[in-house]
């Protein structure tokens, strides 16, 4: 092989590797850019003096009833009627109420003592609430878990509960509720930031 040949083999193969290399810089940037979203990237609604929520239109127009979707693969839309006795169903329909009126001591409960951190935030105008089951396990002889996929928008959101999304945006969250023949709460929380 000529020297003229090998010279242009060392530059293919250099240009293979530096294409390479940034390929990989690109890659690395994007994993960095996703797993690094920050809390300030949306504008935050400015809640005005005694606005009451739940008079206004736009969001009693929303779509407010939680569509759970159980282990069967049935599809139940909770109102509050008591139709649907699953646990998560009335878990969930219970920790919403506490996100729409306000009330951090309520949620604070239903989380292990390690995530229910809230001091306080504003009635959450909270719509299109999609849980669905994902899977479930026994922790011990008393202690069961479920794990769920949780959605759900806020319109004009604060900031106050939820710094991870803007206004009527959704990002998915993995829930996992433990629950005993006397107790349930949420055992952990996983918020899916891929965009």
């Amino acid at each position: 092989m000529s020297a003229k040949k090998k010279i242009i083999k060392v530059f293919i193969i250099l240009a293979i590797v530096l294409a390479s290399l940034f390929a990989l810089y690109l890659i690395l940037g994007a994993v960095v850019k996703v797993n690094s979203e920050t809390e300030t990237d949306y504008k935050f609604y400015t809640p005005k003096e005694e606005e009451n929520y739940f008079s206004d239109p736009d969001y009693l127009e929303k779509d407010r009833t939680l569509h759970y979707t159980d282990a069967m693969g049935q599809r139940w839309y909770i109102d509050g009627d008591g139709s649907c006795s699953d646990i998560g169903a009335v878990f969930f329909e219970l920790y919403f109420l506490a996100l729409e009126q306000g009330d951090a001591q309520s949620l604070n409960n239903m989380y292990k003592k390690e995530l229910g951190t809230y001091s306080s935030f504003t009635p959450q105008r909270v719509y299109a609430k999609e849980l669905v089951y994902l899977y479930d396990e026994q922790i011990d002889d008393n202690t069961f878990s479920i794990t769920y996929s949780l959605d759900y928008n806020i319109m004009k959101n604060d900031g106050s509960f939820r710094r991870d999304i803007g206004s009527d945006m959704s990002r998915t969250q993995y829930i996992t509720l433990y629950y005993t023949a006397e107790d349930a709460w949420i055992e952990e929380v996983k918020t899916e930031y891929r965009k």
